[in-house]
């Protein structure tokens, strides 16, 4: 197969998308809703991950120079085809280029490391 270009690729792309769809389709789950019960109910989105998201028809640059990339799916996730051959899971893939949006995945990340199995 290594040696057809145009069979991986179509190898590849079937794999792809069949990791897609079973693990980067989002459900909603007890997840979803776990900070959004103490938020007053006219300002309350239900999916605190905002799904089902807006549907995009192509890829392209917006007013202000941000990517939009398509969506033909509004459950599905962002995702990457290597990533989802490669780890067989799920995955959101997200840019994080402004300065607020840095502070909080490192104010998650060190939550997440430092937080106690069980609590005393």
């Amino acid at each position: 197969m290594l040696q057809n270009r145009e069979q991986f690729s179509a190898a590849f792309e079937e794999e792809a998308n069949f990791c897609a769809g079973a693990t980067q389709i989002h459900t909603h789950s007890p997840t979803c809703v776990k900070y959004s019960i103490s938020r007053p109910a006219r300002t309350r989105n239900l999916c605190r991950f905002k799904a089902p998201w807006r549907l995009v028809e192509k890829t392209a640059f917006k007013e202000g120079g941000v990517l939009e990339i398509q969506r033909n799916h509004d459950m599905v996730n962002r995702w990457n085809k290597a990533i989802a051959v490669g780890v067989r899971h799920n995955h959101d893939i997200s840019f994080i280029g402004t300065q607020s949006r840095t502070m909080a995945i490192v104010f998650y990340v060190t939550n997440y490391a430092t937080k106690l199995e069980d609590p005393v």
